[in-house]
């Protein structure tokens, strides 16, 4: 479990990743050159993501600098994914912040 920063060139001046006890990212933030949040190419200031007891990611949640659940720039801001016995990804169901 922990924090780190990383410094990309996506009009974020720096992402800040929250993970798990199993080193699976379970938050992301984006933060301008002011160090407030700020939102991505694709209008998502952060990430929040659900994992299964294999770490596969079961759900991701956008949010915006308000912190409260926004949609992307194609309108969905929940994603829930389902797999297989094996690990392989056999769904995926998105849906707009009022689900």
């Amino acid at each position: 479990a922990g924090e780190d920063d990383t410094t990309l060139d996506d009009g974020v001046a720096m992402y800040r990743f929250k993970r798990d006890e199993y080193g699976n990212t379970v938050e992301t933030r984006n933060y301008g050159v002011d160090e407030q949040l700020k939102e991505d190419k694709d209008g998502v200031a952060m990430y929040r993501f659900k994992r299964d007891e294999y770490g596969n990611e079961v759900e991701r949640k956008d949010y915006g600098v308000d912190e409260q659940l926004k949609e992307d720039e194609d309108g969905i801001a929940i994603y829930r994914n389902k797999y297989d016995e094996y690990g392989n990804k056999t769904e995926t169901k998105q849906y707009d912040k009022n689900e």
